[in-house]
């Protein structure tokens, strides 16, 4: 998760994924569906407001709009080929307050997962600063997802 401000400085920068974890990948309710969401690369305008993730006491991103992305029914962890779909309960949330796990495992079924809980607290906080919020708490926020793979092409 990174986050800007207006003027483009870089205000955060901390560890998150949009990867589905195995338990979701691998689940009946994933075959159900003809398998786990995985977000679309490119801009998603407008799609979240603040809440709470699953209506809990974790709050969260909560998804507003139509978010596009792939089906993984051949679960080889790729968009390529996927059936195109619309996901469902696609909130940017974190993990567990008292974990800092080394693997996605349960706590993604096509989410943006922040993997620290304090990280996820100051970027919640963070986001909450933003003007427009501040001056309309129905505000939607904005996301752009970015392929971590093309950080390792050389620019030519």
């Amino acid at each position: 998760r990174v986050v800007f401000d207006h003027e483009g400085r870089q205000l955060l920068n901390v560890e998150a994924t949009t990867e589905p974890g195995a338990v979701s990948t691998f689940s009946v309710a994933a075959k159900k569906r003809r398998g786990v969401f995985r977000i679309e690369i490119g801009q998603h305008i407008g799609c979240w407001r603040m809440g709470t993730h699953n209506n809990s006491w974790h709050e969260a991103l909560r998804q507003c709009a139509p978010i596009w992305g792939y089906r993984d029914l051949n679960t080889d962890g790729k968009r390529t080929g996927d059936l195109k779909d619309i996901g469902q309960g696609v909130n940017q949330h974190s993990t567990s307050r008292t974990m800092n796990p080394t693997r996605v495992g349960g706590y993604s079924a096509g989410c943006l997962v922040g993997r620290n809980w304090a990280e996820h607290v100051a970027f919640i906080r963070l986001i909450k600063t933003d003007a427009r919020y501040v001056a309309d708490r129905s505000f939607r926020f904005s996301a752009t997802v970015i392929d971590t793979s093309d950080f390792a092409k050389p620019l030519l």
